[in-house]
């Protein structure tokens, strides 16, 4: 009963200028009769009768206004995911509001599937990101109890750490709407040897050579951002690289293009397509207990927002070689 009156004076609220122009034209018509000395008889009914069809088209209108209530608080109690089927418009104001509400139900809905991939990508890649950096902790905590101690292995164990920690923060950064990316021109070459010398106890242990070949060129770029896509690129090819070893080069002739050539196990043909999706380690990938398929796709990721592009060519058991394009020399302004 409440809800009922509750409803009803929302309604004579909503034709409260209806109501003001029928009471007017009635006394309208009783005053000009009046003046007129006109027979008020059969101005009573007419004023009558008008009333009573007013109150009656009243009536049906209030009925069908509780109805639209009725059903638009059922169809929002049950639109957690979907809007649903929405009433017919009564009017082209009220299809314009039905237009702007599908629109922004698709765009919410949008935004909700888009937030629980990102929250399943995070759940699985902290799960991940987890039991992978157990691993050097346990070796470095069996390293340390030896006699004599193994300073060699220590460090690449502690080097596996850092780089898991790394990640971890780079992974944040690119999820976080506010990153500390900051695009300049900076030298190539500065950030490749950097990212070399910070690599080459790995590259030593494993008994593994690295050429650098002329890499003396400027792009426009970060250089936080990109040295973390070259250590990860580094880092996968000392992983599953046996014996030879990486060279990087600039190809001639490409525009602004570093290859990262190794001589490891490759990638099968059926696996380079999603190398790059989250958690994809594919068949080789398999082969090593430290894959977790998430470095390839944190430099996907980092890539695209630096405005780079990344190739990957493999063939098993001869090699990888990636190419990273940074021809696009001038940002673009829209």
């Amino acid at each position: 009963m409440r809800d009922w009156l509750q409803i009803t004076g929302q309604y004579l609220y909503r034709i409260r200028m209806n109501i003001l122009l029928h009471t007017g034209i009635c006394l309208s018509i009783f005053l000009i009769c009046g003046l007129y000395h006109l027979p008020m008889a059969p101005v009573r009914y007419i004023v009558f009768f008008i009333t009573s069809m007013a109150l009656l088209f009243g009536a049906l209108g209030c009925h069908l206004y509780r109805r639209r209530i009725q059903y638009l608080t059922e169809l929002l109690a049950g639109s957690t995911y979907q809007l649903g089927k929405l009433p017919e418009p009564r009017d082209a104001l009220e299809r314009t509001y039905q237009q702007l509400l599908l629109r922004t139900n698709e765009r919410s809905t949008q935004a909700e599937i888009a937030a629980e991939e990102r929250l399943h990508t995070a759940q699985h890649y902290y799960t991940t990101w987890s039991h992978q950096a157990k691993t050097p902790l346990a070796a470095m905590r069996l390293l340390i109890g030896e006699e004599p101690l193994d300073r060699s292995g220590l460090e690449n164990e502690l080097l596996k750490a850092e780089q898991y920690v790394e990640m971890a923060l780079q992974y944040q950064r690119i999820l976080s709407t506010e990153n500390d990316l900051l695009l300049s021109p900076c030298s190539l070459e500065k950030v490749v040897k950097q990212t070399v010398k910070g690599l080459a106890p790995l590259f030593i242990s494993k008994k593994l050579s690295m050429e650098i070949g002329n890499i003396q060129t400027t792009v426009l770029s970060d250089e936080k951002w990109l040295g973390f896509v070259l250590e990860q690129l580094l880092t996968n090819a000392a992983k599953y690289t046996t014996s030879g070893g990486v060279r990087i080069e600039l190809l001639p002739g490409k525009g602004t293009c570093l290859l990262i050539e190794d001589t490891g196990i490759g990638i099968r043909p059926e696996d380079l397509p999603r190398v790059t999706d989250w958690g994809y380690t594919g068949q080789n990938g398999h082969l090593s207990a430290h894959s977790t398929g998430i470095g390839l796709a944190l430099c996907r990721e980092t890539l695209n927002m630096l405005g780079h592009t990344m190739t990957i060519q493999s063939q098993v058991g001869v090699g990888t070689r990636i190419i990273l394009n940074f021809t696009q020399t001038a940002l673009e302004v829209f």
